[in-house]
């Protein structure tokens, strides 16, 4: 993981491995944070046996970051498996524009808006 603040002129990086920490570094500054998932499972062998496929494997990962990518449309997101780009999302003003940046301009004319103190049935 990297992670820094526009106040900071360096940002740190850390690294785990197995669930400790195995590398910490200061290193230029950035604003933002960046996480990279390697080999998630290496250490955990009774995992092979439980392992559906890669394809659904990576269907649950996108699923999980879906969810993040949903709930905070101020951060920007860029998600890569297999060192394949899956998509790069801008940070957006409102869950609107997020929604039709995951699921594309078509989607527009099925949503349905709901207005504080009112509720569509």
């Amino acid at each position: 993981m990297e992670s820094g603040t526009k106040d900071h002129k360096t940002a740190w990086k850390i690294r785990s491995t197995g669930g400790t920490i195995s590398d910490r570094e200061e290193i230029p500054g950035f604003t933002g944070t960046k996480i990279l998932v390697e080999e998630l499972f290496f250490s955990t062998p009774i995992h092979r046996k439980f392992l559906k496929s890669i394809r659904s494997e990576d269907k649950k990962i996108r699923d999980r970051v879906t969810t993040q990518v949903l709930a905070r449309e101020d951060v920007r997101f860029r998600l890569f498996q297999d060192g394949k780009e899956v998509y790069v999302l801008p940070s957006r003003e409102n869950k609107k524009d997020r929604i039709i940046d995951l699921f594309g301009e078509n989607f527009r004319d099925h949503l349905l808006y709901e207005g504080i103190g009112a509720r569509l049935e």
